[in-house]
């Protein structure tokens, strides 16, 4: 095999895994932000379960201050029953003293209806702050570990990075540009193999003059279809 080929194979594998580090190196910030808006979403429920015991509560202080203002009321009204002196004001005062009572029940039974709903929002408030607190020990193990594996990848991605410089190195100058340019245009991939007649990169059917070049190993040979440079897997 063309020598200068065989630098382009060996290459061309330090790249692939470059491109493999720089995109893992690239997903880990997104996936750590991933987690932080998973945890303040939690976080913002729970607020919002808050909130909604706040007004509740307010609601029923509103309520039971109102019952304490109509049961004085029933007082006042129960005392003036002595005072009366005609059958008609006597009835009359009967008459709002029962609808009074039936407001001071229609109150009561509004105030025991929200102390049910204030108790029930309790124990979900109770749940979501125990869950947030393991989401935030998970988030926070997780984050840890995304951002040790970021180190990693960067002092790997300086090590292949100096292997790479070494590969290049090897490789003429028109060559390195023509295998780059492919590259760019190629999705990281400029050499495939020949495969059953076959390149690797495109899969299509290559005449056979073209695949005796790349049998004979003297030049680059490039498939006329992808523009790939073509090498002889070993055994095809």
């Amino acid at each position: 095999m063309n020598e200068q080929l065989e630098r382009l194979i060996e290459l061309q594998e330090v790249d692939l895994l470059l491109d493999r580090i720089r995109s893992e190196i690239d997903q880990i910030p997104q996936e750590i932000d991933r987690l932080k808006r998973e945890f303040e979403e939690s976080q913002a429920l729970l607020n919002e379960s808050k909130k909604k015991m706040a007004e509740l509560q307010v609601g029923r202080k509103s309520k039971e201050l109102e019952l304490k203002t109509k049961e004085e009321e029933l007082k006042k009204h129960q005392s003036e029953l002595f005072a009366i002196k005609t059958n008609e004001a006597y009835t009359a005062l009967l008459k709002e003293i029962e609808e009074g009572k039936q407001l001071k029940n229609d109150i009561e039974n509004t105030v025991l209806a929200v102390l049910e709903q204030e108790d029930a929002l309790l124990t979900e408030e109770k749940i979501k702050k125990e869950e947030l607190a393991k989401k935030k020990e998970e988030v926070t193990k997780q984050q840890k570990e995304l951002e040790d594996r970021l180190q990693r990848l960067k002092q790997n991605l300086q090590e292949v990075q100096s292997e790479q410089k070494q590969k290049i190195a090897n490789i003429k100058s028109e060559i390195f540009k023509r295998y780059q340019r492919i590259r760019e245009k190629k999705d990281g991939v400029a050499v495939v193999p020949l495969t059953n007649g076959f390149c690797g990169g495109c899969s299509i059917a290559l005449p056979p003059q073209l695949i005796n070049d790349v049998l004979k190993g003297e030049d680059l040979v490039a498939c006329r279809n992808c523009l790939r440079i073509l090498y002889l897997k070993e055994g095809k």
